[in-house]
């Protein structure tokens, strides 16, 4: 499975979801090799965020996955914030719409959009994607498959 085909397929859907319902939801895409699943993710602190990660992982190696994508409204930033500090304290945040997925074997790519909107119109910057990202998060979930597998 190719994650940049993944990725900038499901930003188009995701574009869609935002313009029709007004926010997106942080969704998880589970491709497997044995069938496909998404599960809408609710959390309140990264913490919770790794964690629900991990679980889902170890859920759904039954799967058998060979490819994730996480889609999310997210906050950017034009520079890096200082240690300490969060995107969404900073002066120059922006929205964003991001996805990021990742295979088994660790290949990824990642594709995030600026976005405003103004009354009910949405109205989409550029895309900044590639595949040199961290992806902590997409990791916990792959941990979580390894430990299902066991």
């Amino acid at each position: 499975m190719d994650p940049q085909s993944l990725a900038e397929g499901l930003l188009t859907q995701a574009k869609e979801t935002l313009k029709r319902d007004g926010h997106h939801a942080p969704m998880l895409f589970v491709n497997g090799k044995r069938e496909n699943t998404i599960v809408l993710l609710e959390f309140n602190t990264p913490d919770e965020k790794y964690g629900a990660m991990y679980v889902i992982g170890r859920r759904l190696a039954q799967i058998r996955p060979v490819c994730v994508a996480f889609v999310s409204e997210a906050w950017m930033s034009t520079q890096m914030p200082a240690d300490g500090q969060m995107v969404v304290d900073m002066p120059d945040r922006q929205e964003a719409l991001g996805v990021t997925a990742q295979t088994r074997r660790l290949r990824t790519w990642s594709v995030v959009v600026p976005f405003v909107h103004i009354g009910q119109e949405f109205v989409f910057g550029e895309a900044i994607q590639g595949s040199d990202v961290d992806t902590y998060l997409l990791e916990y979930f792959w941990k979580g498959v390894l430990d299902g597998e066991r």
